[in-house]
């Protein structure tokens, strides 16, 4: 009889230990099955951030590089005023243009650009880029535009940060 209660226990506290022990694969599983989730997610949404910034970059990587007609510069200038002013109040999503060499522009139109340019960018100004200081960037960089000489070759490169542009230099060769 006292060996039917030992095994009667013995059987109690086989069927308990097996219970936990289903309890805690159940839940090492539960955390998987989480974790792979979580991780497909974050995977999905680093795939459409990286989406994203490629099809921005897409807009200006055309006109980078050495021997650039002026045409095409302009086009650019205008690409870029039009980007920044769609994405004003976008955080890190400001293109700001540097000159360099170029004939026709002075050292106070350079100083006006870059004022205008640093109110607004995140990287190497105050990162304000709202709709006002986008504006007034526009106009600098319009200015600008204007002094690019059409049938002269100049060369484009861009800065980037955290896989997006944000600074283009033009210097004309």
């Amino acid at each position: 009889m006292n060996e039917d209660i030992n095994i009667k226990k013995q059987k109690r506290i086989y069927i308990i230990l097996m219970t936990i022990a289903i309890l805690v694969i159940i839940c090492i599983a539960t955390l998987l099955v989480r974790n792979a989730i979580v991780h497909s997610k974050r995977a999905k949404i680093e795939e459409e951030i990286k989406a994203e910034k490629d099809k921005y970059n897409s807009q200006i990587n055309e006109y980078i590089g050495e021997d650039i007609k002026g045409n095409q510069v302009i086009s650019m200038i205008e690409k870029i005023t039009k980007m920044n002013e769609e994405n004003a109040d976008k955080e890190n999503y400001f293109i700001s243009i540097e000159v360099e060499n170029i004939d026709k522009i002075d050292e106070e139109d350079k100083k006006e650009l870059e004022k205008a340019c640093q109110e607004c960018s995140f990287i190497n100004g105050k990162g304000e880029n709202d709709k006002e200081n986008v504006k007034t960037a526009s106009i600098e960089m319009r200015n600008i535009r204007l002094k690019i000489h059409s049938a002269k070759q100049y060369k484009i490169e861009a800065s980037y940060n955290n896989d997006i542009i944000y600074k283009i230099k033009i210097t004309e060769l």
